[in-house]
């Protein structure tokens, strides 16, 4: 039962989807990229559909993580993707922070707080199975998301497989 990322992504009448064909071009190349739009414009939710669309295309199959410095944002935008494409938080988009997880071995799309994304890129400094890493608000300086974005510069120099997206209001 294949999801429709790419029909959820084109469905929103939010301004991000005019930048289609540039996250486009930056996900065909895998290379790293700053999304920058104004607060509503769909970053947050609708960049990730496209870009797992993109990487689906390409044969990929490991997740998205999108990394947000506060625990409601991740939440709420965990929700409002699954319900984008019809379902529950914990199938193909869910979400990961310090005692709090809602992800399934389905998940494709998982938003995480930059501490528990920290945790992580510690324990696995690979990232396996992470096929893109988008940090999210990081015109928001926290020494988390500063360290996190440093260590995800690393790992993409050590894996040219692995986009990074960068993004910001």
């Amino acid at each position: 039962n294949k999801l429709n990322f790419i029909a959820a992504f084109n469905n929103s009448r939010l301004p991000i989807t005019s930048a289609q064909n540039d996250i486009a071009a930056a996900v065909l190349d895998r290379r790293r990229f700053v999304l920058s739009a104004s607060p509503g414009s769909g970053k947050t939710t609708l960049a990730p559909l496209l870009i797992r669309h993109l990487l689906d295309e390409q044969g990929s199959s490991g997740r998205i993580l999108i990394a947000q410095p506060r625990r409601v944002a991740v939440r709420s935008a965990a929700k409002y993707v699954a319900s984008l494409l019809e379902e529950e938080p914990g199938g193909a988009v869910g979400w990961t922070m310090r005692s709090d997880r809602k992800i399934s071995a389905h998940t494709r799309i998982e938003f995480t707080t930059t501490g528990s994304l920290l945790r992580r890129l510690l324990a696995d400094p690979d990232l396996t199975g992470v096929d893109a890493l988008l940090l999210d608000e990081v015109h928001e300086r926290h020494i988390d998301s500063d360290l996190a974005l440093a260590f995800a510069l690393d790992i993409a120099d050590m894996r040219d497989d692995l986009l990074l997206g960068a993004m910001s209001a």
